[in-house]
């Protein structure tokens, strides 16, 4: 497991249109982990339309910075293969800190996973790449709505929409 330090990095990377979006109090806020700028894009245009801010991440570690810099979203949604630190180091690195470790995931990725990462990394919802908006969106939602996360307690999502 890569040791994630985000005293390297700033907290927040720069404002900017494809960067950040200013989060307003209204709308539940999305962390986005995913080093393809074009999935990035397209899923911060379709969780907007549907009423979220997005904030986006390239990998782990720029997650990792955005939270320990004070980021609290609703929900993160993470792929597990990224450069520098990916999605497992990071799901690591959340476990252990009980204040972000409440924040429910919602994993989309090509990258094999199983049922095992739902109950020991304490995931929402997992999706395989390709997923259509419709299930990302229920995902989403669902994981907004309920605050939990499957090792947390909580409910594990509909088998309809959870994909293995």
């Amino acid at each position: 497991m890569a040791e994630i330090d985000v005293d390297g990095l700033a907290a927040e990377p720069p404002a900017g249109p494809d960067r950040k979006r200013a989060a307003s109090p209204v709308r539940p806020i999305v962390l986005v982990g995913d080093d393809d700028a074009d999935i990035q894009d397209a899923v911060s245009e379709l969780l907007s339309t549907a009423g979220y801010d997005v904030v986006r991440a390239d990998d782990g570690l720029e997650m990792a910075a955005l939270l320990e810099g004070g980021l609290r979203p609703t929900v993160i949604l993470l792929d597990l293969m990224m450069p520098r630190v990916n999605g497992h180091d990071f799901l690591a690195w959340r476990a252990v800190r009980p204040d972000v470790r409440r924040i429910p995931v919602v994993v989309c990725s090509a990258s094999a996973f199983n049922e095992v990462l739902v109950r020991t990394q304490m995931i929402a919802a997992l999706l395989v790449k390709p997923t259509t908006s419709q299930e990302l969106l229920s995902a989403i939602a669902l994981a907004a709505r309920t605050g939990t996360t499957a090792g947390d307690g909580g409910p594990l999502p509909p088998s309809s929409w959870r994909n293995n």
